[in-house]
């Protein structure tokens, strides 16, 4: 059987993240961003989570400038280079709590180029979400897809205190069960799975996130807890520090693949600690909720890394023209990236090197292996 990520919008991501390599090393020729598409629709949230503090004074921060349908429609129907890449993310803040989120959703994915949008969620609001979720499927042509990635970060009391709110977890249940009577009527539109954080509070109990995650037969994903700025967790109490190599023991027990958060948990994981050179403003981007583009989300609240709005400049312009930014991405050293959003585009953008390595010592010897992206 035909594996289903080997499909021609993939086989044309590939090769592009090969072209991607001569524009970073040579700094001529416009690269191609064909990994992580990250859009920031919502800086408002209903949690309180305790390891998140992007609820905290989000309204005061932007003020003029905010995302709608028809600025991301413009953007991604207009935009030359932006067709290059078919699946969005979006993040937050919970982008349901915006009213108008479902024509944003319907607007996206009737555009031909745009075939998936992966989207975070606490998964509080049960009924817009359902009917938001209901709303976009019978709006949108068969083959477009929706992944939901609900937030569960323990199992009853314990989502209800890392969450900071009373019925989080009823409400996960809630809205998981409705959710899974959807995806019956779109069984392969409709995309679901649990994301769960490694942090001090859940620590202890972490298995039984990955036990829903089974009893409804639903996907399952795991990171570590992190103190971007992005999401305001400066609090070096409650960090991966607290994270222990037991504790991570004991998640590889849940899955082997977790074994590469062995690496991830180390401090000073960087680029440049590891060899691994991080293609963020080559392969990837982040536009936050006012139209701000930059290289990844990790770096998306320091002025120095912004290269353009879209409010003020169409997107192919800001990209080809961010040479300075790039050249300032090659000389980040942030520890909090390689483990999350931008594994992917890494793992991208070294397949042919890691296959070679593979090839030469006959599966002996891998290159993302050894530097920790990769379990196996």
């Amino acid at each position: 059987m035909i594996n289903k990520a080997i499909n021609k919008p993939n086989i044309v991501r590939g090769l592009y993240s090969l072209y991607n390599w001569i524009p970073y090393h040579t700094g001529m020729l416009t690269p191609y961003p064909v990994g992580s598409f990250i859009i920031n629709i919502s800086r408002e949230c209903e949690m309180k989570c305790m390891m998140c503090n992007i609820w905290k004074n989000r309204r005061s921060e932007y003020k003029g400038y905010a995302l709608d349908k028809d600025i991301l429609s413009k953007t991604l129907s207009e935009s030359k280079i932006l067709k290059k890449m078919p699946y969005i993310v979006m993040t937050g803040g919970e982008s349901f709590l915006r009213k108008d989120y479902k024509d944003i959703l319907v607007s996206l994915l009737n555009i031909p180029h745009v075939l998936k949008i992966t989207i975070g969620t606490s998964a509080f609001l049960t009924t817009k979400i359902l009917s938001d979720v209901e709303h976009v499927m019978q709006n949108t042509p068969g083959g477009k897809q929706i992944a939901l990635q609900v937030s569960l970060q323990g199992t009853e009391d314990v989502q209800d205190r890392i969450k900071g709110k009373e019925n989080c977890f009823k409400r996960v249940e809630e809205t998981m069960r409705g959710l899974k009577e959807i995806q019956k009527k779109y069984p392969d539109r409709l995309i679901l799975y649990i994301y769960s954080v490694l942090q001090p509070e859940n620590k202890d109990t972490f298995e039984k996130t990955y036990e829903f995650s089974r009893k409804h037969d639903i996907g399952y994903s795991f990171g570590i807890v992190n103190n971007m700025l992005y999401n305001k967790n400066r609090d070096d109490e409650y960090s991966k520090e607290r994270v222990t190599d037991s504790d991570i023991e004991r998640l590889v027990n849940v899955n082997p693949i977790y074994g590469m958060l062995r690496t991830w948990n180390k401090k000073n994981f960087t680029q440049q600690s590891t060899g691994i050179r991080c293609f963020a403003g080559y392969s990837s981007f982040f536009i936050d909720y006012d139209g701000s583009v930059s290289p990844c989300l990790p770096v998306s609240t320091l002025d120095k890394f912004r290269m353009g709005n879209i409010f003020e400049k169409d997107f192919d312009e800001i990209w080809k023209n961010a040479a300075k930014v790039r050249e300032l991405t090659k000389k980040c050293a942030m520890d909090e990236c390689l483990q999350g959003c931008d594994r992917a585009v890494v793992r991208m953008q070294y397949f042919l090197p890691d296959l070679i390595s593979r090839v030469l010592t006959f599966n002996r010897y891998s290159l993302l292996r050894s530097k920790g992206m990769i379990e196996r």
